[in-house]
């Protein structure tokens, strides 16, 4: 496991190596119960020129991923209803969803709970709360980010 600190003190933890989208789509499924952080989540992901879809909860996640290829999701660990654990798996049975990336965001930085969460099938781990720089980073990583400035 490997963790680096940016400016603002947040770890981001890669265990993998990066895989790009395998689709052309620009879009980001953002999947959070809390309202105030899945809008301002998908505001940035919007102003770095990529499309984002909110869900808050895992059936609404399903019903958005039947309707369109994203090119990276990111979940929230801790939603009502589903364990941490079998959120990554859930996703990647999905059609279309086996290589697309999918990152982990949770306030929860224990390295055994980052661990696992990559070994039940997530790409990457950021640590709450994350700011502007790190969701135009994971952008950037799976080369989604827009020549469009914000």
């Amino acid at each position: 496991m490997s963790a680096s600190q940016n400016e603002f003190s947040v770890c981001y933890f890669s265990m993998k190596p990066v895989r790009p989208s395998t689709t052309s789509s620009r879009e980001v499924l953002i999947i959070e119960h809390d309202e105030a952080i899945r809008r301002l989540l998908v505001e940035l992901v919007r102003r770095n020129g990529c499309k984002a879809f909110g869900a808050a909860s895992l059936s609404e996640a399903s019903m958005e991923l039947t309707q369109r290829d994203y090119a990276l999701v990111i979940f929230d660990t801790h939603l009502p209803g589903g364990r941490a654990m079998n959120i990554p798996r859930f996703l990647r049975e999905h059609p279309g969803m086996a290589l697309t990336p999918i990152v982990a965001v949770s306030s929860d930085d224990t390295p055994k709970y980052i661990e696992d969460i990559i070994d039940s099938g997530a790409d990457q781990f950021v640590v709450k709360p994350i700011r502007r720089e790190e969701v135009r980073q994971l952008l950037s990583l799976y080369s989604l980010l827009s020549v469009v400035e914000s």
